[in-house]
């Protein structure tokens, strides 16, 4: 930001993270422990700006996200498609075609807090979209990327975890997507407990910031 800033301005820039990412230190909704069901993902894909998104690889590339699912599915794992916006459709489309079973949660239609209530009640989210990464994470759930565009890379990169995720155009996007789930049966405990560690971090610097804008509203 700073490039295109006058230099004058620079000390003004302070970072804050966004608030979804702490959502378990101030919503309802988030705070409280729940029952997670075993072996259940939830599922976003992202269908808006394809071409952005896929490039000339979309069929190869959703070829790689089905084996991962049928091949997660044989393990016995379940999946929550969550539908974020109506241009989202076709996954429901994809994974039809694919023959790959789901339960669907339209969040497009539910209220806030019944949003972060259903992330909060999943171990695990696969996203495509930043919101469907940085709100179960902000409940202090695991997640793992698809990375379609480069904020989703630079979240894990923020919080340190940039093998929470898989590039789109990565040739063995099926085996790491099959290969963190896999791993995640074993290490769910350790992982929210790397995400509280840094929701600690980001919650601090948020209570800095909201001081800081306090000290400006007084004077």
């Amino acid at each position: 930001l700073k490039k295109h800033l006058p230099e004058g301005l620079h000390g003004k820039l302070t970072y804050q993270p966004c608030m979804t990412t702490v959502l378990n230190r101030y919503y309802p909704a988030a705070m409280h422990e729940v029952e997670r069901p075993a072996k259940t993902i939830a599922l976003n894909l992202a269908f808006d700006r394809r071409s952005e998104r896929f490039g000339l690889e979309e069929e190869a590339i959703l070829g790689r996200i089905a084996t991962a699912l049928k091949t997660l599915t044989e393990k016995g794992f379940k999946f929550v498609a969550a539908v974020h916006a109506w241009d989202h459709d076709p996954m429901i489309e994809f994974l039809h075609r694919e023959g790959i079973t789901a339960e669907y949660k339209r969040l497009n239609l539910d209220s806030p807090e019944e949003i972060v209530k259903f992330y909060k009640s999943m171990p695990l989210t696969i996203g495509m979209r930043g919101h469907a990464q940085m709100i179960p994470f902000g409940c202090g759930n695991a997640i793992f990327s698809i990375i379609s565009h480069p904020k989703l890379a630079y979240f894990l990169e923020d919080v340190g975890h940039p093998e929470w995720g898989a590039d789109v155009h990565d040739e063995d996007l099926a085996e790491r997507i099959v290969s963190f789930v896999k791993g995640f049966e074993g290490a769910e405990s350790g992982i929210r407990a790397s995400i509280a560690a840094k929701q600690e971090e980001i919650w601090a610097i948020t209570r800095a910031n909201l001081g800081q804008i306090g000290s400006f509203l007084q004077d």
